[in-house]
């Protein structure tokens, strides 16, 4: 027996859900291969430009504090288009096209490189906020609320495996140009960060988008925002990021600058060091996601809070490239767990219909710390005195004046954000120990061979889909055969309401012949019993 027209069209969306979150992950690790060969590489890319400590600390900043603020637009866009799907396919295209004129930067514009790189990079980071509040917002409708957190961890595997192969094939790449010819590898470079970005593209146009839900009485302006902030669940995380992101940032940006001019680092040590923590960042992800499912994102949030004002203290023992690698390892691993159970605590934290304004003013504040916190960086970097018998650099000091802060923030915030969906048992007392030392190393021996597997599955994938999309010509206004599948199921669907609309309309046409033939039947009999009365 077939099933009722309605469970048809939900069993329809159903696939079409299911098929664009598969789709949404390829695209991550599209995307995450443009980051891990191109983004990345910026810092050491205006290093290479010889960028003084300030250009570094206005690099780190500028852009994110620009991006931040026209992110606050990015809502009504959505409203105008109708479409977060139009809005992100259009920003993602322009953020790739900017990879062109950042490659040709040390060629053509060698007098003013620094400025016009910083303007540059701007831009980069405008166009990719646009991107934020209206993924989030498809993201949540299509994620089931209580997978977010494995599918997170999951597509967050495939996203650091590519991250981390990309940026390893970026430092062997810079290893095969001399010194006086290593702009042309970041070139090359950037060039296939740009390519990466359009299969990226790729995948988001045939993603599905549910109707955007909106409600003009669930809107909410920046002045109520601010209003409610110190009362409002989702405002106190979002101070209490704003002051982590703060503290990260006054020394996150000078990283670099310590392993190249006090470490003495060479590209390929440098490579090794960040890959290694791009790596474990994003194979123990799904280690937290899991977790963070089981016993719920705030439990997770406050294990890991405590552990970050560790990382930057850490930096200040002087030892060489084995102890800054295992240092970057150690904060990949905690970064992972505090990343995604934050992300998916504001997942919880926040309604539907104005997910997307919470999440544009959310990312306007974290930009402003992060511009805040390098700016005040590079002038306490530059310009205060620090005892060469205590510290090697200034930027030492910023890293510990890094850690007390975060400390703090954590001290200050972690006891007043509850957890929305309870999860999972009561703590034990060795939850702790648990989830940091005795689990972790055999479950990133798991997450490594599976995410090789994955990426080994996507790389597959990616080949077909792109042997496809140059067979149509490259052309993404056409549909390509996912899509073509999509279309189908839509037109089944509207088949199926169409013949049961002409069903409809053949029993109501069915119903008045039946009438008609009733009162002629009557009249026939009425005149009958006239002619027997007259006989």
């Amino acid at each position: 027996m077939a099933k009722p027209v309605a469970e048809q069209l939900q069993d329809i969306a159903r696939n079409r859900k299911k098929r664009s979150l598969d789709y949404s992950i390829r695209d991550g690790a599209a995307y995450s291969a443009m980051v891990g060969v191109g983004e990345k590489y910026f810092p050491a890319f205006a290093v290479s430009m010889k960028a003084t400590t300030s250009e570094i600390a206005m690099l780190s900043s500028i852009p994110q504090l620009t991006a931040s603020a026209v992110q606050l637009f990015s809502s009504n866009l959505v409203e105008h288009f109708n479409s977060r799907k139009k809005v992100i396919l259009f920003s993602a295209l322009a953020q790739a096209v900017m990879f062109i004129p950042i490659l040709l930067t040390p060629f053509i514009f060698m007098h003013r490189a620094m400025e016009l790189l910083i303007l540059l990079v701007a831009m980069y980071h405008v166009f990719d906020s646009f991107t934020s509040p209206p993924w989030n917002s498809l993201m949540g409708d299509l994620v089931p609320e209580d997978e977010r957190g494995t599918y997170f961890g999951k597509r967050g595997r495939i996203i650091g495996m590519s991250t981390f192969l990309a940026f390893i094939g970026g430092g062997l790449i810079l290893k095969l140009f001399p010194d006086n010819q290593i702009f042309y590898g970041f070139a090359f470079m950037f060039g296939m960060a740009f390519v990466s970005r359009i299969i990226s593209i790729a995948y988001l146009n045939a993603m599905f988008e549910p109707p955007l839900r909106t409600e003009k009485a669930e809107k909410i302006s920046l002045k109520e925002f601010l209003r409610n902030i110190s009362t409002d669940h989702f405002g106190k995380f979002t101070v209490y990021l704003f002051v982590i992101n703060f503290a990260v940032y006054l020394a996150n940006p000078f990283f670099i600058v310590y392993m190249f001019r006090t470490l003495d680092f060479s590209y390929l040590q440098f490579t090794i060091v960040t890959a290694l923590n791009v790596g474990v960042t994003y194979l123990t992800v799904l280690y937290w996601g899991r977790n963070s499912d089981f016993y719920g994102n705030r439990r997770i949030m406050h294990i890991t809070g405590w552990l970050i004002p560790l990382n930057p203290l850490l930096w200040l023992l002087p030892f060489g490239f084995w102890y800054i690698a295992l240092v970057n390892m150690w904060t990949g691993f905690i970064w992972a767990g505090f990343q995604i159970s934050c992300s998916n605590f504001m997942f919880d934290i926040s309604k539907s219909e104005i997910r997307a304004q919470l999440f544009s003013y959310y990312n306007f504040f974290i930009g402003i710390a992060v511009f805040a916190g390098a700016m005040i960086g590079g002038i306490l970097a530059t310009k205060v005195f620090i005892n060469p018998w205590i510290f090697l650099s200034n930027l030492q000091f910023l890293f510990l004046f890094s850690g007390f802060i975060r400390l703090f923030a954590t001290w200050v915030f972690m006891p007043v954000l509850k957890e929305v969906r309870v999860k999972g048992p009561a703590p034990s007392e060795n939850l702790f120990l648990d989830l940091v030392a005795i689990r972790p190393m055999e479950k990133i021996a798991n997450e490594t061979v599976i995410g090789i597997y994955s990426v080994r599955d996507f790389g597959t994938k990616s080949y077909d889909f792109g042997k496809k999309m140059l067979e149509e010509g490259f052309k993404l206004v056409k549909p390509n055969s996912s899509r073509v599948k999509e279309i189908e199921e839509v037109l089944q669907g509207v088949d199926l309401w169409k013949r049961i609309a002409r069903e409809r309309e053949l029993a109501a046409v069915n119903k008045k012949h039946v009438e008609r033939l009733r009162i002629k039947k009557r009249i026939s009999e009425i005149k009958n019993r006239k002619y027997r009365t007259v006989n």
